[in-house]
């Protein structure tokens, strides 16, 4: 008579095992969530932290202060720009001709280390050692 009452509460007892076991084991997308929640609100919290302070100017953002040396003139008489533009000149053609010479040296090495590989060796200009035959005579290498 009373069997009805059993299962019904079998059922209540089997549905909140599940929902037990449901909030025990969150999925991986809500995790996913509510780590990504949290750093936004941390990063909010920043930001209002950062913009409700006083005043504060970081040192890399204060404009350098204006430094007591005079200011030159503009103008350059003749001669000394001259001179200017003649040191310019004497120093490129130094560092051209450097270049130049620094090249040529390459150059000639490349040459030489080309002209060691690409001679042909013959058999009759090896200067071979009577030992070294004696021994390949014995290991019967020809």
């Amino acid at each position: 008579m009373f069997q009805w009452v059993k299962e019904l509460l079998d059922i209540r007892y089997e549905y909140s095992e599940r929902k037990k076991r449901l909030r025990e084991v969150p999925c991986k997308s809500c995790e996913t969530l509510k780590i990504a929640l949290e750093r936004a609100n941390y990063e909010r919290e920043q930001l209002l932290n950062n913009l409700l302070k006083p005043n504060v100017v970081p040192e890399r953002l204060v404009a350098p202060t204006p430094s007591s040396s005079p200011i030159g003139r503009r103008h350059i008489p003749w001669p000394v720009k001259q001179q200017q533009l003649e040191l310019e000149d004497k120093e490129r053609a130094k560092a051209v001709r450097d270049f130049q010479e620094n090249l040529k040296h390459e150059q000639e090495l490349k040459a030489k280390i080309t002209s060691r590989t690409s001679i042909p060796v013959t058999s009759t200009e090896i200067n071979t050692n009577p030992q070294i035959e004696e021994l390949e005579k014995e290991m019967g290498i020809n």
